[in-house]
C-alpha cells in the first residue's frame, strides 16, 4: 500500500521509576481515563501517578504499593517502588479484558490508592485519587468508521476513511494516521499460497520479503520507508488526509491504488490476492498512542490467459472498533525490529485529573 497513512501489544502497561525525594516539591496524585466515555470495545487508557516517593531506599528502607480498583473491584497492583501507571482496559496485566466486562449506561468509579511506607520515619498519610468514566452502546458513542471503506468510480482506488467528529470514545487528538499490513497470495490449482515480492517482480525485492512475517504478512510501506504511516503522495499525488478531533475536527483518510500487471503473473498462476488491514492511531495530542480500530479488505486480479489479465476487483470485509489482529501486530513488531530509528507512540499517563477520594 502506497502510504504514509501504533510484541506490539494493545495489551499495555508502562510504569514509572522511584524518583528521589525531595522536602521542597510535593507531588499531586492524580488519575483519569481517556478517552472518558466509550462502549465495551474502547481502548480506555488509564493512568495515574504522584505517589509520595521515598525519602529511603526503596525497597530496602521504604516500599510503595499502589491498586486500581474500578467500582470497588481490584483490577490492577502496581511493582513495589512504582510511582505511577499506564495501562489499557482492554487487556490488563494479569486480568484480561476488563473493559468487555462493564455495565453499559452505567458511570464507573476509578479510585487508585497507594501507600508509601518507611521504616523509622514519620508515616505518610494513605493516597487516594478517584475519577469516573461511562460505557455506553455503539449507538450512544458514534461509530467513526460508517463511511470506513469505499471505492472510486472506476475501482481503481480505495479509500479508508476514519471520521472522529461527534464520536465519543475518541480521546482529543491532533493527529490520526493510519498503518496498513498486506499478504500477497497467489492461487495455483484452486489453493492459495504464500507470494514472495521476487514472485511479483518487484524492484528491491529482497528488502521487501525481509519484511513479511512467517504468516507472509508486512507493513505496506516500502522498505526505505522512514515509519510506517500511509505515505502523504505517490507520484505527486496527494494519498492521505490527517485526521484530527480538536477544536477543527476533521476525519483521516488514506487512498490506495493496488495493482500487479501481466510480469507478476507466472504461467501456473490463476489469480493474485491482496489481503489488507488497516489501523487508525492518533499520533499527537491527548490521545496519543491510542489505537482507535481498524478494516479489513482485499484485492483480487485473475489471469484469464498466460499474459492476459481480467478486471480487478475489491471485496471490502469489515470496519470495526475492536483490537488488531496478532497477525498484524506481528508485521508491525517485525519492521520496527528493521528500523530502529522509528518508535511507535505510546499513550502518556497524565500529570492531572481525577480528584480527593471521599
Amino acid at each position: 500500500m502506497r502510504k504514509r497513512l501504533h510484541s506490539i501489544r494493545l495489551a499495555l502497561i508502562v510504569l514509572l521509576p522511584m524518583v528521589v525525594y525531595t522536602p521542597s516539591r510535593t507531588l499531586a496524585q492524580s488519575v483519569s481515563v481517556s478517552p472518558n466515555c466509550g462502549t465495551r470495545e474502547t481502548h480506555f487508557i488509564l493512568g495515574g501517578g504522584g505517589l509520595v516517593p521515598c525519602p529511603k531506599t526503596c525497597p530496602d528502607s521504604c516500599h510503595v504499593t499502589s491498586s486500581v480498583a474500578i467500582d470497588g473491584n481490584t483490577i490492577f497492583r502496581s511493582p513495589d517502588c512504582q510511582l505511577g501507571f499506564t495501562i489499557d482496559l482492554q487487556d490488563v496485566p494479569g486480568v484480561g479484558c476488563v473493559a468487555c466486562t462493564l455495565s453499559v449506561g452505567v458511570t464507573h468509579t476509578v479510585r487508585f490508592e497507594g501507600d508509601t511506607e518507611l521504616a523509622n520515619y514519620p508515616a505518610i498519610p494513605h493516597q487516594c485519587a478517584m475519577t469516573t468514566f461511562h460505557v455506553v452502546t455503539a449507538a450512544a458513542s458514534g461509530d467513526p468508521w460508517t463511511d470506513g471503506l469505499s471505492t472510486s468510480s472506476d475501482s481503481q482506488y480505495v479509500y479508508v476513511n476514519f471520521n472522529p467528529c461527534g464520536i465519543c470514545d475518541v480521546a482529543p487528538c491532533d493527529s490520526i494516521l493510519f498503518i496498513a499490513v498486506i499478504r500477497p497470495r497467489k492461487q495455483v490449482g484452486g489453493q492459495l499460497l504464500p507470494m514472495t515480492y521476487a514472485e511479483q517482480g518487484f524492484p528491491k525485492s529482497a528488502a521487501r520479503d525481509a519484511q513479511v512475517t512467517q504468516a507472509g504478512f508486512a507493513v505496506d510501506v516500502p522498505p526505505s520507508a522512514p515509519d510506517p504511516y500511509c505515505l502523504p503522495k505517490y507520484k505527486g499525488m496527494p494519498l492521505y488526509s490527517v485526521g484530527s478531533r480538536d477544536g477543527s475536527c476533521h476525519a483521516a483518510e488514506c487512498t490506495d491504488s493496488p495493482s500487479r500487471g501481466p510480469l507478476s503473473y507466472q504461467p501456473e498462476v490463476e489469480k493474485i490476492v491482496l489481503d489488507f488491514e488497516v489501523h487508525a492511531q492518533c499520533v499527537a495530542g491527548e490521545g496519543l498512542g491510542q489505537w482507535l480500530g481498524g478494516c479489513t479488505f482485499s484485492w483480487e486480479r485473475s489471469q484469464i490467459a498466460p499474459g492476459t489479465l481480467g478486471p480487478a476487483r475489491f471485496k471490502f470485509d469489515t470496519c470495526t472498533r475492536a483490537s488488531s489482529s496478532q497477525q498484524f501486530q506481528d508485521a508491525l513488531k517485525l519492521w520496527q525490529s528493521l528500523h530502529h530509528e522509528f518508535s511507535l507512540p505510546l499513550p502518556q499517563r497524565p500529570s492531572s485529573g481525577g480528584v480527593a477520594c471521599n
